[in-house]
Protein backbone atom coordinates (compact mmCIF):
# COMPACT_ATOMS: atom_id res chain seq x y z
CA UNK A 1 0.00 0.00 0.00
CA UNK A 2 1.31 3.35 -0.65
CA UNK A 3 0.27 6.54 1.34
CA UNK A 4 -0.33 9.44 -0.15
CA UNK A 5 -0.66 12.76 1.24
CA UNK A 6 -3.44 14.21 -0.94
CA UNK A 7 -3.62 17.81 0.53
CA UNK A 8 -7.12 19.52 1.54
CA UNK A 9 -6.75 16.83 5.14
CA UNK A 10 -7.24 14.00 2.85
CA UNK A 11 -5.00 10.56 2.81
CA UNK A 12 -5.76 7.86 -0.06
CA UNK A 13 -4.02 4.28 0.41
CA UNK A 14 -2.94 3.30 -3.24
CA UNK A 15 -2.24 -0.36 -4.51
CA UNK A 16 0.97 -0.22 -6.43
CA UNK A 17 0.64 -2.58 -8.74
CA UNK A 18 -2.13 -0.48 -10.50
CA UNK A 19 -1.38 1.32 -14.35
CA UNK A 20 -2.48 3.83 -16.40
CA UNK A 21 -5.54 5.60 -14.64
CA UNK A 22 -6.61 3.69 -11.44
CA UNK A 23 -8.66 6.36 -9.89
CA UNK A 24 -11.68 3.97 -9.87
CA UNK A 25 -9.88 0.75 -9.33
CA UNK A 26 -6.55 1.60 -7.42
CA UNK A 27 -7.64 3.73 -4.27
CA UNK A 28 -8.00 0.91 -1.63
CA UNK A 29 -9.20 3.67 1.00
CA UNK A 30 -9.31 7.48 1.89
CA UNK A 31 -9.46 9.17 5.07
CA UNK A 32 -10.45 12.80 5.65
CA UNK A 33 -10.89 13.37 8.79
CA UNK A 34 -7.78 15.25 10.57
CA UNK A 35 -5.15 14.30 8.20
CA UNK A 36 -2.03 15.92 8.33
CA UNK A 37 -0.93 18.17 5.88
CA UNK A 38 2.89 18.40 6.87
CA UNK A 39 4.28 15.23 9.86
CA UNK A 40 4.55 12.42 7.78
CA UNK A 41 2.79 9.26 9.12
CA UNK A 42 4.41 5.82 10.46
CA UNK A 43 3.71 2.49 10.11
CA UNK A 44 3.98 -0.03 12.61
CA UNK A 45 2.78 -3.49 11.91
CA UNK A 46 -0.74 -3.64 9.98
CA UNK A 47 -1.11 0.10 11.59
CA UNK A 48 -0.56 3.57 10.21
CA UNK A 49 0.35 6.14 13.03
CA UNK A 50 -0.08 9.65 12.49
CA UNK A 51 -0.54 12.99 14.00
CA UNK A 52 -2.37 15.90 12.79
CA UNK A 53 -0.93 19.58 12.43
CA UNK A 54 -3.51 20.11 14.97
CA UNK A 55 -2.69 17.67 17.25
CA UNK A 56 -4.95 14.92 16.70
CA UNK A 57 -3.27 11.48 17.34
CA UNK A 58 -5.31 8.34 15.51
CA UNK A 59 -4.33 4.81 14.41
CA UNK A 60 -5.76 3.10 11.29
CA UNK A 61 -5.74 -0.49 10.14
CA UNK A 62 -2.84 0.02 7.14
CA UNK A 63 -5.63 -2.85 4.69
CA UNK A 64 -8.45 -1.22 5.54
CA UNK A 65 -8.68 2.48 6.61
CA UNK A 66 -10.49 1.63 9.62
CA UNK A 67 -9.49 4.11 12.37
CA UNK A 68 -9.08 1.94 15.19
CA UNK A 69 -8.53 4.85 17.76
CA UNK A 70 -8.33 9.02 17.99
CA UNK A 71 -7.45 11.14 20.77
CA UNK A 72 -6.45 14.84 20.61
CA UNK A 73 -4.11 16.57 22.58
CA UNK A 74 -2.70 20.45 22.33
CA UNK A 75 -0.40 21.29 20.72
CA UNK A 76 0.86 22.78 16.71
CA UNK A 77 2.74 19.30 15.17
CA UNK A 78 5.15 19.53 11.87
CA UNK A 79 7.54 17.35 12.31
CA UNK A 80 6.72 13.30 11.25
CA UNK A 81 6.58 10.66 14.07
CA UNK A 82 9.27 8.27 14.92
CA UNK A 83 8.92 4.91 16.16
CA UNK A 84 11.95 2.90 17.74
CA UNK A 85 11.60 -0.22 19.84
CA UNK A 86 7.26 0.04 19.83
CA UNK A 87 7.44 3.68 20.97
CA UNK A 88 6.27 6.48 18.78
CA UNK A 89 7.46 9.74 19.64
CA UNK A 90 6.38 12.81 18.86
CA UNK A 91 7.28 16.74 19.24
CA UNK A 92 4.87 20.01 18.49
CA UNK A 93 6.32 23.18 17.85
CA UNK A 94 5.92 24.81 21.19
CA UNK A 95 8.46 22.17 22.69
CA UNK A 96 6.03 19.72 23.77
CA UNK A 97 7.00 16.30 23.46
CA UNK A 98 4.63 13.02 23.15
CA UNK A 99 5.64 9.26 23.66
CA UNK A 100 3.43 6.38 23.00
CA UNK A 101 2.93 2.84 22.75
CA UNK A 102 2.48 1.34 19.36
CA UNK A 103 -1.00 -0.13 20.44
CA UNK A 104 -3.81 -0.41 17.67
CA UNK A 105 -6.01 -1.16 20.47
CA UNK A 106 -5.87 2.00 22.38
CA UNK A 107 -4.00 5.36 22.89
CA UNK A 108 -1.25 4.65 25.77
CA UNK A 109 0.88 7.38 26.65
CA UNK A 110 4.26 6.26 27.87
CA UNK A 111 5.50 9.73 28.79
CA UNK A 112 4.76 13.63 28.02
CA UNK A 113 7.44 15.88 28.08
CA UNK A 114 8.54 19.69 27.68
CA UNK A 115 11.70 20.96 25.98
CA UNK A 116 13.04 24.43 26.38
CA UNK A 117 12.42 25.46 22.53
CA UNK A 118 10.21 24.17 19.68
CA UNK A 119 10.77 21.40 17.34
CA UNK A 120 10.06 21.55 13.78
CA UNK A 121 12.47 18.89 12.70
CA UNK A 122 11.72 15.31 12.97
CA UNK A 123 13.86 13.37 15.78
CA UNK A 124 16.13 10.65 14.21
CA UNK A 125 16.96 6.95 16.11
CA UNK A 126 20.48 6.35 16.35
CA UNK A 127 20.95 2.43 18.32
CA UNK A 128 18.89 3.00 21.01
CA UNK A 129 18.92 6.76 21.35
CA UNK A 130 17.14 9.68 20.29
CA UNK A 131 18.47 13.00 18.76
CA UNK A 132 15.83 15.80 19.12
CA UNK A 133 16.67 19.38 17.47
CA UNK A 134 14.79 21.94 18.34
CA UNK A 135 14.71 25.44 17.37
CA UNK A 136 17.66 25.86 19.63
CA UNK A 137 19.36 22.86 20.54
CA UNK A 138 20.19 19.60 19.35
CA UNK A 139 19.62 16.49 22.23
CA UNK A 140 20.86 12.92 22.44
CA UNK A 141 18.17 11.65 24.58
CA UNK A 142 19.23 7.66 25.68
CA UNK A 143 20.34 5.55 28.59
CA UNK A 144 24.03 5.40 29.07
Amino acid sequence: MVICTAGGDRLLAVRPEGTGDITATGVAWKFGKSAPTRPSQSVVGAQLYMVSDTGIFSCLDIATGEVRWSERLSGRFSASLVESGGRLYACDEDGGFVVFKANPERFERVAENKLAAGCMASPAVIGDDLLVRTKTHLYRIGNN
